[in-house]
């Protein structure tokens, strides 16, 4: 998980949006030892505690994602907007069987959900 964590830095400017979920949708399944609980505890070591207004909301869902998808589990990656006095600000979250994981579905009603990726990391 560490060399992802600090390659998507990178690959997040360096792919198109649906090239690199493709890419972290890559895995074969059940190679992981860990379970998709132990998946959101290291993502929460690699990456501090979650804040809504993160910058790095994209590439801690992409993590979480990827490695929920080895260790057999059929996340969703979901992206997301919410216009506000500013502008637009833009969130990553993923939904683990219709559920989101690690935040409260409140927190995320304030967003309009743009796109959702499948476990093949084909666009819903």
């Amino acid at each position: 998980m560490l060399a992802w964590r600090l390659a998507l830095p990178l690959l997040k400017r360096a792919l198109p949006l649906g090239r690199l979920v493709r890419l972290a949708a890559s895995v074969r399944t059940s190679r992981s030892p860990f379970t998709a609980g132990q998946v959101v505890s290291v993502s929460h070591r690699l990456f501090g505690r979650r804040s809504l207004e993160s910058s790095d909301c994209l590439e801690r869902s992409l993590l979480t994602y990827r490695f929920l998808l080895e260790a057999g589990a059929a996340p969703e990656l979901v992206f997301g907007v919410d216009r506000t006095d500013v502008g637009v600000v833009g969130h990553a979250w993923v939904v683990l069987a219709g559920a989101p994981i690690d935040e409260s579905p409140e927190s995320l009603a304030r967003y309009a959900p743009l796109a959702a990726f499948t476990p093949s990391g084909s666009r819903r």
